[in-house]
């Protein structure tokens, strides 16, 4: 009956004042968390030793009482008692979050990017995980040791990667995939970009450029400031790429000629429908802007619409005009770092379309 009373402990803790002192097991696990939890260390301490006297083998025990070891000024019986728990508990979070801070207070980085990865392989959640990944990317020597980890576990880097751009902070996220290009090791572009487009999206023009422009994988796609011409295929690369939103009416069709890529669009629709969207950086200056292209009835509509670097649409510069194969001119000013180019055709088909954003000459 009293061992039943004390299983009961983990469900509600009053039950273990029931409980005499030979049959208390979970008692000492409920009133060493309670009196955590309350800020009374010096009871904590008791009872996690009590408690690792009752049950001295599993890792949640030796945990406890690295715990509040550590609360009562006891630092080597607390490291004694994580090195412990992390060796028989690598299911139990609490010894290796323990670890984990030993490792990282001690500067031992291999250990802190080992305990890093098992606490992800045991499910922990990234936001857990943020403070302690953004330690171990601003020091050199603890971005290097998890460089090593990544280099070995590729659905690690892989979750990093894709997963922890928008809960890292912009600098650790662009440190982060930098140190991963320098490291050459093997990144899922597709995936980059889409982490990329996020933090385009949530106005971090800044962070894409760099993750984009300077990352491992600057060769798979158009940078921020790159000419606006076409791409040959309807699948966007990184975030300064032209994606091509779906529309009823609006079919598209890219093929590639003697030049490069070109476009044919035919819109069904008697409204002018967006064909094309593109977001550059270009630098302020001087520019012209021509859309070559056969056929067509009505002229296409070029929008320029100007962003700050946090985002917000600078609503008082912007460039809409209706194109042809006349170059018109646009001037970019310091308020407009970055920029948003719509393509609206009018009903009709369109064949061989090429869009050309250049510096006036």
């Amino acid at each position: 009956m009293f061992a039943q009373l004390d299983f009961a402990t983990r469900d509600d803790p009053e039950w273990g004042q029931y409980v005499p002192t030979t049959f208390r097991n979970y008692t000492y696990v409920t009133q060493t968390q309670q009196a955590l939890k309350e800020g009374r260390s010096q009871d904590a301490f008791q009872h996690a030793q009590d408690l690792v006297s009752a049950r001295p083998i599993p890792a949640e025990s030796l945990s406890a009482l690295a715990i509040s070891a550590d609360l009562v000024a006891r630092p080597g019986l607390a490291q004694q008692a994580v090195w412990h728990a992390a060796e028989r508990g690598w299911r139990d979070r609490l010894s290796q979050f323990a670890l984990l801070q030993v490792a990282a207070q001690g500067e031992d980085w291999p250990v802190a990017a080992q305990r890093s990865e098992a606490l992800w392989r045991r499910s922990v959640p990234l936001e857990t995980l943020i403070p302690w990944l953004e330690l171990q990317i601003a020091v050199p020597a603890a971005r290097d040791a998890l460089m090593d980890r990544l280099a070995g576990a590729p659905d690690y880097r892989d979750f990093l990667i894709l997963r922890s751009g928008n809960k890292l902070s912009s600098p650790a996220y662009v440190t982060l995939i930098q140190a991963v290009g320098k490291r050459k090791l093997a990144v899922d572009c597709a995936g980059l970009g889409q982490a990329a487009n996020r933090l385009r999206h949530d106005g971090e023009f800044s962070a894409a450029r760099q993750v984009w422009d300077r990352g491992p994988c600057r060769d798979a796609g158009p940078h921020s400031d790159s000419s606006a011409r076409f791409l040959a295929s309807d699948k966007a690369h990184g975030p300064f790429a032209w994606t091509y939103p779906k529309s009823s009416g609006v079919n598209r069709i890219f093929t590639t000629d003697a030049k490069q890529p070109v476009m044919n669009v035919r819109n069904y629709d008697p409204l002018p429908r967006l064909a094309a969207r593109r977001w550059m950086m270009q630098p302020a200056g001087r520019y012209s802007v021509a859309l070559e292209s056969e056929d067509g009835a009505g002229a296409p509509e070029m929008r320029l619409y100007c962003y700050d670097m946090s985002g917000e649409q600078v609503r008082s510069a912007h460039f809409r005009q209706q194109l042809s194969g006349t170059a018109h001119p646009v001037t970019l000013g310091q308020d407009c770092p970055a920029q948003r180019i719509d393509l609206y055709l009018p009903r009709g088909d369109w064949r061989n379309m090429d869009l050309r954003f250049e510096p006036s000459i």
